[in-house]
């Protein structure tokens, strides 16, 4: 939590947002089930919702929000968060997906014996934010192309 609030300030979002709250559920919540990115209405949001005391729209449009606002303040940030060109913002489920990788592989960097979390070599977990990466890469190369 502290990483991902140290995250969320740099790129110029303040817990004052209703969004950064249901960033940091959204990142708590991939981080344990990474298939929750694949279905956000139907599993992602409900679950924040429940939390949160609201509805689901509420809190799709609370994290589209704090998007819009890092997007204006920071978007070199982002883009490095991301590792990839973007012209456009990222949809809430691309970021939440670009924070909760980026988040892991900084804890995966930061691990003196990877072995210990992810197995030999930790291959496993490479193979999957490998393809995670590809996934969202490819999302957003899809976003921007005409």
């Amino acid at each position: 939590n502290e990483k991902l609030t140290r995250l969320l300030f740099s790129l110029g979002l303040s817990a004052n947002y209703t969004g950064f709250h249901c960033i940091v559920s959204a990142v708590e919540i991939a981080a344990c089930d990474p298939q929750s990115l694949t279905m956000v209405t139907k599993r992602l949001y409900p679950q924040i919702a429940k939390q949160r005391a609201t509805n689901w729209k509420a809190v799709e449009r609370n994290i589209r929000s704090a998007i819009d606002i890092i997007w204006k303040r920071n978007p070199l940030g982002l883009q490095q968060l991301s590792s990839c060109q973007m012209d456009t913002k990222p949809a809430t489920a691309q970021f939440i997906s670009f924070l909760t990788f980026y988040l892991q592989f900084d804890e995966l960097k930061s691990t003196p014996n990877r072995q210990t979390f992810y197995g030999a070599g930790g291959s496993a977990f490479d193979a999957y934010l490998g393809t995670a990466l590809w996934l969202v890469r490819t999302k957003a190369m899809l976003m921007t192309s005409p």
